[in-house]
Formats: C-alpha cells, sequence, structure tokens
C-alpha cells in the first residue's frame, strides 16, 4: 500500500505520488529504486524547481505522469542513451 502511495503502475503508465501529502512539497524528498513492472525505479522532487525526475528502469516506452496535489509540478525523465 505504500508503495502504491508513491509509484504505481495504471495502464501501461508509471504514476507519481498519488498518495503523497501537500505538506510534503514544501521539502525536496527521494524515492530510491522502488519496484515497478517497468523495473526498479528512483525519484527526487526538488521543491525550488516544482520537479519531479525520474530515473531508472527503461524509460524510453513508459509514459510519465503525477498526481501530487499541485498539478503545475513537471515530469522529467533521465532517459538511458544508447
Amino acid at each position: 500500500m505504500l508503495r502504491d502511495c508513491l509509484v504505481r503502475e495504471e495502464d501501461g503508465k508509471l504514476v507519481i505520488g498519488s498518495g503523497v501529502p501537500e505538506a510534503w512539497l514544501t521539502h525536496d524528498f527521494s524515492v530510491e529504486n522502488m519496484p515497478t513492472y517497468f523495473g526498479p525505479v528512483s525519484f527526487r522532487y526538488t521543491a525550488s524547481d516544482r520537479m519531479i525526475r525520474v530515473s531508472g528502469a527503461d524509460l524510453d516506452e513508459v509514459l510519465l505522469e503525477h498526481e501530487m496535489p499541485d498539478s503545475n509540478i513537471k515530469v522529467v525523465a533521465d532517459r538511458k542513451e544508447a
């Protein structure tokens, strides 16, 4: 259940932060090596940029989205280079 609050799979997408409380958005935080269907995923939220950087799994074919309380947060994938 805690895992699903931080990262979960839904209809072929990777959904970040659906259970993150609004109070967390004032500080930077990160999640490391969370197991997913797509492989281990890490992400870091930066409060000053209001940005989530996702890395780890092969994200080339994965649609990323977030469900955090602030809809203006951007999600960026650190794609692996060939």
